[in-house]
């Protein structure tokens, strides 16, 4: 069995969550959902962690199970917890792709 606590750490930040409709909030955590459920499937499953999991996000997730998902489900910023200089930021708006990971 693969065991995602050794899997490459990938950070979901929901620090923006207050900027969602309840449409909008209702998508992320069915995606989170769905970003799990494949992961676990995943020949290299990642160590998935969410963090700014408060507020309405925590409530909605917490309704769908969320907690039993095997997800890190972390309150504060993720700058709280990881060194800047150790991470990797993904968005849709970057420019370049992103081809390999140093996994120092």
């Amino acid at each position: 069995m693969k065991n995602i606590e050794e899997g490459q750490p990938l950070i979901i930040d929901c620090s923006s969550q207050d900027l969602l409709t309840e449409k909008e909030l209702m998508s992320l955590c069915r995606q989170l959902g769905h970003c799990q459920a494949a992961n676990k499937k995943a020949e290299k499953p990642a160590k998935i962690i969410v963090t700014g999991y408060k507020g309405k996000l925590k409530d909605q997730l917490t309704k769908m199970g969320g907690e039993n998902w095997g997800m890190k489900l972390m309150e504060n910023h993720y700058l709280d917890y990881f060194p800047k200089d150790q991470l990797v930021y993904l968005t849709g708006d970057a420019t370049e792709d992103l081809i390999e990971i140093d996994k120092k």
